[in-house]
């Protein structure tokens, strides 16, 4: 219905958002994203994201309102600075 106007996180950080932060996943990750969940390695503490995570989530989000024509330009958050 929304398309490309609605980021679902939870499929975009079991699919390629934990890559795109640059972490390589374990086990217990994939077992996680088997189950329907994200992977363990995206969180802080179980429940809230890391804060690199949330820079990557962001990116995405800004690449989506650029593409979509809501703003006309955007810089992306530095990931390599966030833990």
């Amino acid at each position: 219905t929304f398309g490309n106007k609605f980021l679902n996180v939870k499929q975009y950080l079991r699919t390629y958002g934990w890559k795109d932060c640059g972490y390589t996943l374990t086990q217990t990750d994939i077992d996680a994203i088997n189950f329907g969940k994200v992977p363990p390695c995206v969180l802080s503490d179980g429940t809230h994201l890391k804060n690199k995570v949330a820079g990557c989530v962001t990116n995405e989000i800004l690449k989506r309102l650029y593409s979509n024509g809501v703003i006309s330009s955007y810089t992306l958050i530095d990931i390599t600075t966030l833990t």
